[in-house]
């Protein structure tokens, strides 16, 4: 009978220790997925940081510009506008 108890015994833990070892990969290959999804976000959010970066630079540049015709006192009416009132 004791033979029949440690063979069991073996059988169970074999089986535990292959359980363990599949919950690992498998553990290992959803890391792997968000691992990959996690830097397709990052490269999303790093062009998105870079394209309103360009934005805040335009929008500061044409502030100063608008800034410095004020301070030259030029007229800052849009293009065409003096052809409008006209006859």
């Amino acid at each position: 009978m004791r033979p029949v108890i440690y063979y069991i015994m073996m059988v169970v833990a074999a089986a535990a220790i292959g359980m363990f070892f599949v919950a690992q990969h498998s553990r290992h290959v959803s890391i792997g997925y968000e691992l990959t999804h996690l830097r397709q976000q990052r490269g999303r959010l790093l062009e998105e940081r870079r394209r309103l970066r360009l934005q805040i630079a335009e929008r500061s540049e044409y502030d100063q510009l608008i800034r410095a015709a004020r301070e030259y006192g030029l007229d800052l009416r849009p293009p065409g506008a003096d052809r409008q009132n006209r006859p």
